[in-house]
């Protein structure tokens, strides 16, 4: 499995650009290795993302298609997906499903 530690998302990823947690050196951003029981550890921080791109710790999404306009934007990102917020929901919505081949 695969984390990485992202800052403080109360504050925008605020949190140094390096730092280490469970033995473990993490730089903010970048995804590293981390064995299971480790991952377990992470995956009720807020403060790391864990390899499916949803932050640890988040509620699963059953329905994409019933989330604002920011959470889908995050949701997307999380999974390599870069939509465009200038666009209206229905339009990103539309996006997000032609980047999944739908």
């Amino acid at each position: 499995m695969r984390a990485r530690f992202v800052g403080d998302p109360r504050y925008d990823g605020d949190g140094p650009e390096r730092l280490i947690a469970f033995g473990l050196d993490f730089v903010k951003g970048e995804w590293r290795d981390v064995p299971d029981d480790v991952a377990g550890l992470l995956s009720g921080h807020t403060h790391f993302e864990m390899d499916d791109g949803i932050p640890a710790g988040a509620e699963p999404i059953d329905d994409w298609r019933s989330l604002s306009k920011e959470a889908l934007d995050a949701f997307a990102a999380g999974q390599g997906i870069k939509l465009d917020r200038r666009k209206s929901l229905t339009k990103m919505k539309a996006d997000y499903e032609a980047a999944l081949g739908g």
